[in-house]
């Protein structure tokens, strides 16, 4: 799990009525929220910081799709697989940069349980 978290960051969601809120370990390190729309379609967004080098404000949303029959897992919860488009704004202390995101990646739903984790790849 620790070699995982810096390849990718893995975040703990608690969610209540659709709306999670959640923290971000790994590079960068943050506050998460997300916000489901339906039954597979979701919002989500964070402010984080970069502890590299000379580190930076990373701020970002997506509109994310979940497909819950890519990875079918029986018993403990639900493994949906999910892709979306967003924006991204890093501040660095001179340089601030806007770019696009292709958000992908794998939410663990816990069976019985309003605590879920994910792990993410994106690109922008």
């Amino acid at each position: 799990m620790f070699f995982v978290v810096f390849l990718f960051p893995v975040i703990l969601h608690s969610q209540d009525r659709g709306l999670g809120l959640g923290i971000i370990l790994g590079e960068p390190t943050g506050i998460s929220v997300k916000s489901w729309t339906g039954s597979t379609t979701a919002f989500q967004g964070a402010v984080a910081w970069s502890f590299s080098s000379s580190g930076a404000l990373h701020i970002y949303a997506d509109y994310i799709f979940h497909d819950f029959h890519i990875l079918e897992i029986e018993g403990a919860g639900k493994l949906p697989v999910y892709y979306g488009i967003g924006a991204k704004v890093k501040f660095k202390t001179e340089d601030t940069r806007l770019g696009v995101r292709v958000p992908l990646g794998i939410n663990y739903l816990l069976q019985n349980s309003r605590v879920d984790f994910f792990s993410k790849s994106y690109r922008y």
